[in-house]
């Protein structure tokens, strides 16, 4: 019988025809192999097909594709599996022994025969609960033996050798090797490799557990286990608890609170309707149910609706809020906690619906519920198309009724007050009438539509915000309504609204998309101008036109009203029974006041190494005092050059840590060009003088970098 080697070289762009044959020989000058064929790796399966027809082909080298164990077993993966399932068709040479986990007893050779496995000379085992009885051991043993030969069987495994140039198994018939380079040389000392490791199929016996065996002997970490496997478990057991808490986390939140308040919210609105599912009730059936509502919460003071969203809900007011707690902002109607809160009105607007600017707040709700919706009419632009299909909205009292608001502002602006253009729009009672006109200016300059509403200092004005997040988490939308006067149509004409083209919006806006931002000058100076076409009062405004921030600047648990009502004189005048003096009584008449307490941060000037160099306690909003630059030392190639500190600080609001930026200037390298030196005479009476060779010089330009530490 004649031997022959083949030569495989595996390569990834071969084209062959499928139809014909996957080889393609190819003529070679190595003297080891008989013959080469070059072949796709996807195809080495159909390829030692085609060889093993051949009965001459003893062994087969491939080459190409294998240079890692990772390749190699991604390469070869279909034909070992190929002929180890061909090795194990043959059930010839299969060890005597049926090796199951667990307990064991002997079984005679009466026993054997009538199991009828002759090749069986010790059969073990696992026992159930109980150890059978000699009666019952023959009984036992063939019941078990059935759910043993479905549940655990023997399997040849072909075993894989690594070397440092190649790869090689061994079936019966074919010995399989992987070179990365290939020559006689290295073919021979595969050979050799193979013939001393005597490579033979490997016996192995699976074990099929139930699902619940499977799962523990994945999952859960044994004592069996070595510290790699514990650790693994651990790993992936900590990995999925994590991602089924998240995952319940977000199912809670998204899904069953998003459900409890649309039931919630649809139980007041049945009320509120008083059952009606198209929503089409008379305002006076509005205005007597408010009672019912009121019955179940006295704070409820108001009803808002936006045409074609789903903002359609009561609004509260808690006369108690500060800056620092607002009741509603993560309580429902019931006074019960609600991540999605209530629409409720900002404690600034003092006199609640009366105030000369209501501002409403409502939480930006994922699943689009509270003021979600009010991005509706734009996000960095305006979307005429919902502006004309809800220009107006209707905000409905127990006093007054419905009462209709005509959007004069859709604005974006920022939260921070830490930013140099903040606007404190959540202002709700104003000093004057030019205040008034020109805290107007302000919010039409930002809008990002000009509607044809007029506006006046005799108007009052409905503010509605929500959180949005154009450029970071602390922007707002606002949309601003002008309530219609008596007399005046609710409709609009929306075809006169135009798209604002140049907004003013807060810088952050512009660093992140970019363009110019426009120049805001007041209402007087633009009415003077003759700019501003939606003003139509009478021009004539008194008092100052700086926006003060309202009335009730600060917050009211840190001081009280600038003007306290009369009633308020009276009970401090006469809330004493003990008779008192002059001075004591005009002391009392005055409205008491606590200075607000001063807050000071900590600024830490720190060197190129991270060393304080100066540490400083500043008032908030005052300015810290820098230290005199310091050094930083210079390398061989470059120099360190002081350019600025790496952050502000003449408007301290934080904690800071200060640290210097310099400018990374490269050295100038000289590089000598020796020269031939001229030979001197020497000169009899005197000693004579050798001359120094001299160098010309190059010098590179220096360069500039700046570095932060």
């Amino acid at each position: 019988m004649r031997k022959m080697k083949i030569l495989l070289l595996l390569k990834e762009d071969i084209q062959v025809n499928r139809k014909t044959s996957v080889l393609k020989e190819v003529p070679t000058d190595l003297e080891s192999v008989d013959k080469t064929y070059e072949v796709n790796p996807k195809l080495l399966k159909k390829a030692v097909l085609e060889l093993q027809k051949n009965s001459d082909v003893t062994e087969i080298i491939t080459c190409g594709s294998s240079d890692t164990e990772r390749k190699f077993r991604t390469t070869y993966a279909d034909t070992i599996a190929y002929l180890e399932k061909q090795l194990n068709k043959d059930k010839e040479g299969l060890p005597e022994k049926e090796k199951v986990q667990g307990k064991h007893f002997d079984i005679s050779e009466k026993d054997k025969e009538l199991l009828k496995k002759k090749d069986v000379s010790k059969l073990e085992i696992a026992l159930a609960k109980f150890k059978p009885k000699a009666k019952t051991a023959l009984s036992y043993a063939k019941n078990y033996w059935k759910y043993l030969k479905g549940k655990t069987y023997n399997k040849k495994k072909i075993p894989v050798y690594l070397d440092v140039d190649y790869f090689c198994f061994s079936t019966q018939k074919i010995d399989f090797f992987a070179f990365v380079n290939v020559s006689d040389e290295v073919i021979l000392k595969g050979e050799k490799f193979l013939a001393e490791k005597k490579l033979q199929q490997q016996y192995i016996v699976k074990n099929y557990d139930s699902g619940i065996n499977k799962f523990i002997k994945n999952h859960i970490p044994l004592k069996v286990d070595n510290k790699n496997e514990v650790i693994r478990k651990t790993i992936q057991n900590v990995a999925v608890v994590a991602f089924v808490v998240a995952g319940v986390f977000l199912l809670y939140n998204n899904v069953y609170k998003s459900v409890e308040n649309t039931a919630i919210q649809s139980e007041i609105q049945s009320i509120y309707y008083d059952g009606d599912t198209t929503k089409k009730v008379s305002e006076k059936e509005k205005v007597r149910n408010f009672k019912k509502l009121q019955n179940i919460n006295s704070e409820i003071v108001a009803w808002i609706n936006v045409p074609h969203t789903n903002i359609d809900y009561p609004v509260l007011y808690h006369k108690e809020d500060t800056l620092h707690s607002q009741y509603y902002l993560y309580n429902n109607y019931e006074k019960n906690y609600s991540q999605y809160g209530s629409i409720f009105i900002d404690f600034r607007s003092q006199q609640g619906v009366k105030s000369k600017n209501v501002i409403m707040h409502g939480h930006h709700m994922m699943d689009g519920s509270m003021f979600a919706n009010l991005l509706k009419y734009g996000k960095t632009s305006i979307d005429m198309n919902f502006y004309k299909k809800s220009p107006t909205f209707t905000v409905t009292t127990p006093d007054d009724g419905d009462e209709v608001y005509k959007i004069i502002s859709v604005y974006k602006t920022t939260g921070d007050k830490n930013e140099k253009d903040f606007f404190n729009y959540l202002q709700g009672d104003f000093t004057s009438d030019a205040e008034f006109m020109n805290y107007v200016y302000n919010i039409k300059a930002r809008s990002l539509i000009d509607t044809p509403v007029d506006i006046n200092e005799n108007d009052t004005l409905v503010t509605l915000s929500t959180c949005s997040y154009e450029v970071h988490e602390n922007y707002r939308t606002v949309v601003v309504g002008r309530k219609v006067r008596k007399g005046e149509s609710e409709k609009v004409n929306v075809s006169s609204a135009v798209k604002n083209k140049n907004p003013y919006f807060p810088s952050s806006y512009y660093y992140r998309f970019g363009g110019t931002q426009p120049k805001l000058t007041s209402f007087r100076t633009e009415l003077k101008k003759g700019t501003i076409s939606w003003y139509d009062g009478k021009g004539n405004l008194r008092g100052n036109q700086k926006l003060t921030g309202g009335k009730y600047v600060i917050d009211r648990t840190s001081t009280t009203t600038k003007k306290p009502s009369s009633s308020t004189k009276k009970t401090s005048s006469t809330s004493t029974t003990k008779p008192t003096t002059k001075t004591s009584t005009t002391k009392a008449t005055k409205p008491s006041t606590t200075r607000p307490r001063k807050v000071y941060y900590t600024v830490k000037f720190v060197n190129a190494n991270g060393k304080t160099i100066k540490l400083q306690r500043v008032e908030k909003g005052h300015s810290a005092s820098a230290p005199k630059a310091p050094s930083k030392a210079s390398t061989r190639y470059y120099r360190y050059k002081f350019v600025r500190w790496s952050n502000r600080f003449n408007r301290v609001n934080s904690n800071l840590v200060i640290k210097p930026i310099y400018a990374k200037v490269r050295i100038p390298q000289h590089k000598p060009k020796p020269t031939t030196p001229k030979p001197t005479k020497p000169k009899p009476t005197t000693v004579p003088k050798t001359t120094v060779p001299t160098t010309t010089h190059t010098t590179e330009p220096a360069t500039e970098e700046i570095e932060e530490d």
